[in-house]
């Protein structure tokens, strides 16, 4: 049974999950205003940590990747790149465990993200009515984005010990 905690960073907002066998144990959005880009990324880190009082097996952070047609500004990217870091770092002191970062393609492979979060859902009934009753519409692609990953993240661990 492995204890997964995953990570949509941002700049301003994060999106996390974490389960065990699949089941949700804390899940949810955190937004920042402090002024710097360092400060809250701390807090965001700090706040996900807060949130999720459980010792974990495993963390993982979507990492940004440039892509040649994105719509994305590169010092955008780059300001994701830096605030990605600064939450990986918080929760690997914060957890002692280790921390992996993963590019959408190393979770979904080049999946939709509508047949992702279908998928997702189907793998976590319980995650979906919790998103949907707790987290703004807007904002709810974050938290699948974190449950998806930490899905991807749990099946790896379930598959490297069978």
């Amino acid at each position: 049974m492995a204890r997964i905690m995953a990570v949509d960073s941002g700049t301003r907002l994060v999106g996390y999950a974490a389960i065990i066998d699949y089941k949700p144990i804390a899940l949810g959005i955190f937004r920042s205003s402090r002024e710097t880009l360092i400060e809250r990324a701390v807090e965001l880190g700090h706040l996900i940590a807060n949130a999720v009082p459980y010792e974990l097996d495993g963390i993982v952070v979507e990492r940004p990747v440039i892509r040649g047609s994105s719509r994305y500004r590169p010092s955008d990217i780059l300001d994701l790149g830096i605030a990605t870091g600064a939450i990986a770092a918080v929760l690997a002191a914060a957890y002692e465990c280790p921390v992996e970062l993963w590019t959408p393609k190393d979770w979904k492979g080049s999946t939709p993200k509508t047949i992702d979060n279908a998928r997702t859902a189907a793998k976590c009934p319980e995650a979906v009515a919790l998103i949907e009753k707790t987290v703004l519409k807007t904002h709810r692609n974050h938290v699948y984005d974190a449950l998806g990953i930490a899905r991807a993240k749990e099946e790896r661990v379930r598959n490297a010990k069978t």
